[in-house]
Formats: structure tokens, sequence, C-alpha cells
């Protein structure tokens, strides 16, 4: 890896070190302040008195001041190391743009950021932007991540019930897609339970809530969660010796919690056709878990390595930014979409619909003769895919 490689390399990963201390620590001070909120408002229902009350409420006033002084400083702390890298990765590309022979869509570039502000920013910072470039941003899409990042937030503060009231809004939906979501929530209350050394609590929730939740999946589903269900339930048999036994140890050392996180964030995607993660978030994960890779590739490459036209080497990137591949119709050589789906034929074989359409009209009978194999069948016979 070159010097200037490295340098990049190390600053990017800087800038994402702080960003995620950054984000953690915002959300440990506004969870603090919503805890305090939430147990001064217990207080003054209970009725303790007039004085009481003003006491109350003035060390509310004094948390959030408190809370407001420590974000401003986390804010600055972020941005200073921001404004460091910004400078750093300024003196590295010393290129004149002219020669990357690159046009960028300014809309389309617009569009990406204000897609991923919907997900990260403050509401007055993505509506700032959208005026200062002309962007209109979808209301159903941004209702929908308001709804998750609302949801997540109570998951967090260990306040289960706004999760539990989508569920049951759109239980058909999440069983026709065979989701485990209201299985993964029941768990976590079930390990809480366990956890917190309440047995029989943990027992009675058990019999009350994992039925329910199994209600509409599918019998492959139903009976892998079965088999999870006799798991946890015979771990409270061993709950003072779980480190004699690592089978039922695991269960309690896996982060249940973030896995609902994103279970919900994966149902609230499948029913609303949002993706959990902004395109530009994925892109910029993907870049630096292949940065070293391609310093690797580019060393030995004579002249800048962004203009050549291809490398020779392949990027390996994991799992969670493997996709699925466009699907090139082989007969009309054209990319599906939603309006032209891709279709399996009989044998197997897959091709766009408007091509098998277009086979089935110009063969006498309708029949038609798969472009890759020699099986006939109808129009009719195909099967469409989704995309």
């Amino acid at each position: 890896m070159t010097d200037g490689s490295r340098i990049i390399l190390e600053t990017v990963e800087a800038i994402q070190s702080a960003h995620n201390a950054h984000k953690t620590q915002l959300f440990d001070q506004l969870d603090d302040l919503c805890g305090m909120l939430a147990a001064g408002m217990d207080m003054i229902s209970e009725g303790n008195g007039d004085e009481m009350e003003a006491h109350i409420l003035q060390s509310v006033h004094e948390m959030a001041d408190s809370t407001q002084a420590a974000v401003d400083k986390l804010h600055k702390r972020f941005h200073s190391v921001v404004s460091k890298g910004t400078k750093t990765l300024e003196r590295q590309f010393k290129t004149d743009p002219a020669d990357l022979d690159v046009e960028l869509d300014t809309d389309l570039m617009n569009s990406v950021i204000a897609d991923h502000m919907i997900q990260e920013a403050p509401d007055g910072v993505l509506d700032e932007f959208c005026r200062e470039s002309g962007i209109a941003v979808d209301r159903a899409t941004r209702r929908n991540f308001q709804v998750m990042n609302t949801i997540i937030a109570a998951i967090r503060r260990g306040d289960y019930a706004p999760l539990e009231h989508w569920i049951l809004e759109n239980r058909g939906a999440l069983a026709v897609r065979d989701s485990t979501l209201e299985f993964l929530h029941r768990k976590l209350q079930f390990i809480e339970l366990a956890r917190a050394g309440a047995v029989d609590d943990a027992r009675r929730f058990a019999r009350q809530h994992f039925p329910q939740a199994l209600i509409g999946l599918s019998e492959t589903t139903s009976a892998t969660l079965l088999d999870d269900i006799k798991l946890h339930l015979g771990s409270l048999v061993f709950l003072n010796e779980l480190d004699a036994f690592p089978r039922y140890r695991q269960l309690y050392a896996v982060d249940a919690r973030h896995a609902l996180e994103q279970a919900f964030k994966t149902a609230l995607g499948e029913l609303s056709g949002l993706a959990p993660e902004s395109a530009l978030s994925v892109l910029t994960q993907a870049g630096m878990e292949v940065a070293g890779q391609l310093s690797h590739a580019t060393a030995f490459i004579d002249g800048p390595w962004y203009l050549q036209k291809a490398l020779d080497t392949a990027l390996d990137v994991p799992d969670r930014f493997t996709h699925h591949s466009i699907i090139i119709c082989p007969v009309t050589k054209e990319p599906t979409s939603p309006a032209n789906p891709p279709v399996r034929l009989k044998c197997g074989h897959v091709i766009s619909r408007g091509a098998a359409q277009s086979l089935a009209s110009s063969s006498r009978g309708r029949v038609f003769k798969c472009p890759t194999c020699p099986m006939q069948l109808k129009i009719d016979e195909v099967v469409q895919l989704n995309i």
C-alpha cells in the first residue's frame, strides 16, 4: 500500500470511528434525558405537592440544559474530526477533476443524498437540503422512516409498546411473508425476564405469547421456532449454572435487542418497499471494506488507477453487501424491470415477460420454444419472478 493510500484509508476509518462514537454518545445523552422526563412525570402524577412538582420541573430543566450543552460539545468534537479529515483528503486528491472524465448527474446525486438524510439527518437538516437542491422527498417514505426511528428509539429504551402496536397493525402482511418479527419480539421479552431471575414469570409469558407468535407461519418456520422455544424453556432449569452448559449460555450471550431492531427494519422495508439502509450508506461501507484490497490491486498499475477501464483483481465484500444481480433477458439483451419482469419457463430458464409474449405471438398455436433449450410451452405456463 502506498503512503497516500494508507493516509486516505486511515482518515476514512478515523471519520467512521468518530461517527459511530458520536452517534452512540448522542443516543446515550438523549436516553438519559428521556428517562429523567419519564421519571419526573411519574412522580408528578403521584401528587406530591406543588413544592415537589416545582423541584422536579427545575431538575428536568437543568437536565435539559446540561444535555443541550453535552450534545453541542459532541457535535463540535465530531465536526472537528470531519474537518481535519476533509483537509487531509483534499491534500491527497490533487487530481484535476477534468482528468476523471466522469459526468455527474447532479439531480441523481442530490436524490441519493436526500434519501440518506431521510434516515440519518434531523428533519430540519433534510428540509434545508431539499430547499437548496430543489429535491422533493416522498411524504410516505419520510413518514415510514419517522415510524422506524420512533420504534427503534423505543426498543433501545426497553419500551416495546410501539413495536407491539405496529406488529398488531401489520400481522396479516407479516404472516404472508413468513416473518418471525413477532416471535423475536416475544423472545427478547422472555430473555429479559429470565435474566432478571423471574423464572415463573418467564414460563407464564412463554405459555401466553409464544403460541400466538407462530400463528400464520409456514410449517417449516414454525417447526424451527418450536425447537428454539423448547431450548429457551429448557434453559430456565439451568439459569444459575449457564457456564456449565454452553448451548444454553449462548442463548443469553446473543444481543437479542439488536437482532430485533434489524428484523423490524427488514420487515418495515418489505412492507413499505424501503431499504433498511440508504444506498449512500451501503456504498460508503462497502467502499471502506475494499479500500485495502483496492490499494493492493492498484499498486502495480502504471499511471492513475482511476483512468483504467477495468481492474484485473476481483474485490471481495462481506455477504451483507451482496445483493441480487440485475436480470438481463437473453432474448432482448435488456435488463428486466417491474414493468417487464422476468419469468421462469418450464425448463427453468429465465427471460423477460415481453420476450415470452413476443415468442408466443410469433408462434403457431401460441406454443413457443425456449430460446436456450428445446423445451416447448404455452404462455400461460410461464411463472413470473419477483425482483
